[in-house]
């Protein structure tokens, strides 16, 4: 039943009400449109429509409706609601086809707000899945200019619960429902998932806007008495918050107690926030958003393959979907013989591409003055004496694909870029000084980055761009204006964006797309939708590296989550095992082992061979549709400590890779029984318990049925901090 798909799109009207009843999978969304609004009717996640009885239909009570904005979205325009007094134009509902042959149905929902002169279309996507994406596309009908303020794509009510208390032996408004999030939007902590309890009142999640911008824009919400969890992502780079807000009855003598919760995904920024012209039209970032019956990992593999299937749809470069990369950047002496060094490295380990990160583009020595100089993307001729192409031409030799760092939305003060062109610096909106962002929304600027971008690609016949973005938080929020008035131009800045990236993609199709941000700055899926994977932290120390790869597996496929070993301090905390195996369980990155003109330690790199001869041979085959199940979810703190266990499993459950992780408690000693949940009961498997391997010289395995491993589960006995054991689980 899981494994089926299903989409359709329901409408029909009912007591002078149009309903709208939207149904992927098992997951059914209604809305109504009545007395000029467009509202929320609730969600059914066992797949009946909210009129399955047709004269008794089950819709939100007149309470919820009376006391919460129901309202699907909201807008102002010129600081005046667009969201009331609507004239139904029509609807449409399209079969369209994706670039990865996938189909979806886009169902479009068209008002008018007639006393605005603003036409928005009420846009959602389906594509099979129990996930539904949408978005506004808003339009001036006016012959003046507008100004758009409050975008919120999605909000309404999520759920209604009549008698709560009845669940409960001591009722709590509190125990009802639990909201998860990255607890942290600091640097370095992103992916560290925490649950919640949502008590009554407004709580919020903001994130890049009154918050950092590494928290990635996602949440999940659980109702703890009758079941259900929701999993919401906003696919947008910029400032936004996630409000919820709950309204659960005090306990009274006697009688029901019902509870109501609301919800907005907001764009946040200064207003106005979008100035749209005459006859034009702007649309809104994607709100992704599912309910099911099920666990957390439920819904994680629902989104997932969602997000697969309706927003990761570029292909692959030669079909590799989860390259093994070593990257090489200033914390290395960046001479021609120690890139060398770090090419014959990589290509012992097994790594498949080598990337030239921040530092080629300057002096010998002055590598650390990478930011500064950033905007000049021309090879140092001192610190390649002979061209770049000598250790281009090296790489390749080594049979390694040839990757190249830029960080092209920025211009350094000391580059030749920030004398030539001031005015294309963004004035930051709080200050009114410039720092080092280039405004994407000057047609000029825009174009001297894109074709930047592609001289580097096409000169350096590079098979790898790499893209970072080292910006401060509130850099992104540029003032800019239109001759006439002041505007935030964040929106806009995202939407010059991705349409550049998309271009480039089009152009450079045989070309990795890597994305990063100052580690995990930018992994929203509006960014994602044209890279191939993405770094999500500069954090690669343990037990805080096992927890970030935890929880962003969480909010991304797994094999678009860049995990990095050996480089970044990472050599500094735990055994070797532990560094290397966090990062089969993402899309391992690699770097270097020993300095240039030591030897090589056989006994080190023999074993990182081995672990990614494991990734390329046992995981990547199945990685592209792999479940992922986080045994410990709530892993978080840069000192975690406990057990971390994280199963990586292929779609038909013929094989299962299990990673338990002890983290930095010295004390806890006590072995862990695993359970594996992505087998199938009625096999047989083949275990292997890779620390009872010799680097793989000689295997030790049993032959276990899917009933035992299921029930019985498999012991793991460590203990020592910071080390690791990796179960191999194969059909036979």
């Amino acid at each position: 039943m899981k494994n089926k798909d299903f989409m359709s799109v329901y409408t029909h009207d009912e007591n002078g009400k149009k309903i709208f009843s939207y149904r992927g999978k098992m997951t059914v969304y209604e809305e109504e449109l009545r007395g000029g609004r467009l509202t929320t009717s609730g969600f059914n996640s066992s797949g009946y429509t909210l009129n399955v009885l047709e004269d008794m239909p089950r819709r939100l009570s007149g309470t919820a409706t009376e006391r919460f904005d129901t309202g699907v979205f909201s807008l102002e325009v010129n600081g005046a609601s667009v969201s009331y007094g609507l004239e139904y134009i029509g609807h449409t509902n399209e079969r369209l086809t994706r670039e990865n042959e996938s189909e979806y149905i886009l169902a479009k929902v068209s008002l008018k707000n007639p006393e605005l002169s603003v036409k928005v279309n009420v846009c959602t996507e389906l594509d099979g899945t129990g996930v539904i994406a949408r978005y506004l596309e808003i339009e001036n009908l006016s012959d003046r200019k507008i100004n758009l303020s409050g975008i919120t794509p999605m909000r309404g009510i999520l759920e209604e619960l009549e008698g709560w208390n009845a669940y409960m032996k001591a009722p709590d408004p509190s125990g009802i429902y639990s909201v998860g999030f990255m607890e942290s939007s600091r640097w370095g902590c992103e992916g560290l998932f925490k649950w919640h309890s949502l008590h009554t009142g407004i709580f919020g999640i903001p994130g890049r806007y009154n918050a950092d911008r590494y928290r990635h824009p996602a949440f999940f919400l659980k109702n703890n008495l009758t079941g259900g969890i929701f999993a919401v992502q906003l696919a947008y780079t910029g400032g936004y918050e996630f409000l919820l807000n709950l309204m659960a009855e005090p306990e009274q003598s006697g009688g029901a107690l019902n509870s109501i919760l609301a919800f907005d995904v907001k764009i946040t920024s200064p207003s106005p926030q979008y100035i749209l012209k005459p006859k034009e039209r702007y649309t809104t970032p994607k709100v992704h958003i599912t309910r099911i019956f099920g666990s957390l990992d439920d819904a994680v593999n629902e989104m997932h393959a969602h997000t697969r299937r309706s927003v990761l749809t570029k292909p692959h470069p030669s079909g590799v979907n989860g390259l093994l990369a070593a990257g090489m950047g200033t914390e290395r002496v960046m001479t021609v013989s120690a890139t060398k060094h770090f090419a014959d490295t990589a290509a012992y380990v097994g790594a498949e591409a080598l990337i030239i990160d921040a530092g080629w583009f300057c002096p010998p020595g002055k590598g650390t003055e990478w930011n500064a100089r950033s905007g000049d993307w021309y090879p140092d001729p001192d610190l390649y004496p002979n061209g770049i192409e000598e250790i281009i031409d090296y790489i390749r030799s080594k049979g390694l694909l040839f990757g190249i760092w830029i960080d092209p939305e920025r211009i350094g003060r000391a580059s030749n870029m920030a004398k030539e062109h001031p005015e294309w610096l963004g004035k930051s909106y709080s200050s009114g000084g410039t720092g080092s962002i280039i405004d994407m929304t000057i047609p000029e600027a825009a174009e001297w980055v894109e074709n930047e971008i592609a001289r580097v690609i096409t000169e350096t016949n590079a098979d790898l761009f790499r893209l970072d973005y080292n910006i401060g938080t509130r850099e992104i929020f540029v003032r800019s204006s239109d001759g006439e008035s002041h505007f935030c131009n964040t929106l806009a800045y995202y939407e010059a964006v991705y349409d550049m990236y998309e271009r480039l993609r089009k152009r450079f199709p045989h070309v990795f797309f890597e994305n990063c941000a100052g580690g995990g700055g930018r992994t929203d899926l509006g960014m994602m939708q044209n890279f191939d994977h993405t770094w999500v932290s500069d954090w690669q120390i343990a037990p805080a590296s096992f927890a970030i790869t935890n929880g962003m597996t969480m909010v991304l496929p797994p094999e678009y989550v860049d995990r990095l070993a050996s480089g970044m301090n990472c050599h500094t905390k735990g055994a070797l095992d532990f560094q290397i195996r966090h990062t089969l369980f993402g899309k391992p990155t690699t770097n270097s082992y020993n300095a240039n003109g030591s030897e090589y330690n056989p006994c080190q790199l023999d074993f990182v061979r081995h672990s990614y001869d494991i990734y390329k041979n046992f995981v990547r085959p199945y990685a592209a549709d792999s479940l992922v199940y986080h045994h410990t979810p709530e892993i978080n703190g840069l000192r975690p400590v406990g057990t971390g266990v994280i199963e990586r499993s292929s779609a038909d459950r013929t094989r299962s890779m299990i990673g338990v992780f002890r983290l930095s408690d010295a004390y806890a000693k006590e072995p862990v029984t695993v359970f594996p949940k992505g087998i199938d009961i009625s096999g047989e498997y083949k275990v292997v318990l890779d620390n009872l391997t010799e680097n793989g010289e000689k295997e030790v395995f049993s032959v276990v049925s899917g009933y035992e491993l299921i029930n019985r589960g498999i012991r793991v006995d460590l203990e020592s901090s910071l080390t690791s054991e990796l179960i191999l689980i194969e059909k036979i």
